[in-house]
C-alpha cells in the first residue's frame, strides 16, 4: 500500500510541476509531511524526512529536466556558471540550519515559504519579461499568470 501512495505522490508532483510550473517540492513536501505523520513516524523528524526525501528525488528528475531543455537551448549557460557557486554555498548553509531547527520552526518556515508561492501565484506579476535568444522569460515569481493566464505554465517556457 505504501509503494502505491508514494506513487501516486510522484504522479501529482510530476503532473502539477508540468501543467503549472511549479516545483515538485512545493507538491512533495507537504504531501510526505502528511503520509509520513499519518505512518506513524516520530513527529520532530517527519518535516526533516519530507525535506530531505523531496530533495533526493529532485536529483533524479533534475538530470532529465537538464537533459530535455537543454536539448531546445532552454538553459541561459553563462547564467548558470554565475548562479551555481553561490547555489551550492546556500545549499550547504541551508541544510545546516534545517538540522539545527527543531521540526515546529522548520514547519513554520516551509508553511510560510508555501504561502508566499501561493500569494505571487494568485497576485501575478507586473514586470514584463526579458528576451534571451527565441525565448521569453519572466523572472518573477509567476509573470505568466498575469500575463498568460489562459495558458498553462509549462507553455510559456517554449513560446517562441
Amino acid at each position: 500500500m505504501e509503494l502505491i501512495i508514494f506513487l501516486v505522490i510522484g504522479a501529482l508532483a510530476g503532473f502539477a510541476a508540468g501543467l503549472f510550473g511549479v516545483g515538485g517540492g512545493t507538491i512533495i513536501v507537504p504531501l510526505l509531511f502528511i503520509v509520513f505523520s499519518q505512518m506513524g513516524y516520530n513527529p520532530d523528524v517527519v518535516m526533516h524526512l519530507a525535506l530531505g526525501t523531496s530533495l533526493a528525488t529532485i536529483v533524479v528528475t533534475s538530470i532529465s529536466s537538464l537533459m530535455a531543455h537543454n536539448k531546445k537551448g532552454g538553459i541561459m549557460w553563462p547564467l548558470f556558471k554565475n548562479l551555481a557557486p553561490g547555489m551550492a554555498i546556500g545549499c550547504f548553509f541551508g541544510a545546516g540550519i534545517a538540522g539545527w531547527l527543531s521540526a515546529v520552526y522548520l514547519q513554520f518556515i516551509v508553511g510560510l515559504f508555501l504561502l508566499w508561492v501561493a500569494y505571487n501565484m494568485f497576485m501575478g506579476s507586473k514586470k514584463n519579461g526579458r528576451q534571451y535568444k527565441n525565448f521569453t522569460y519572466d523572472f518573477s515569481a509567476n509573470g505568466c499568470w498575469s500575463r498568460d493566464w489562459h495558458r498553462f505554465r509549462h507553455f510559456w517556457y517554449w513560446r517562441w
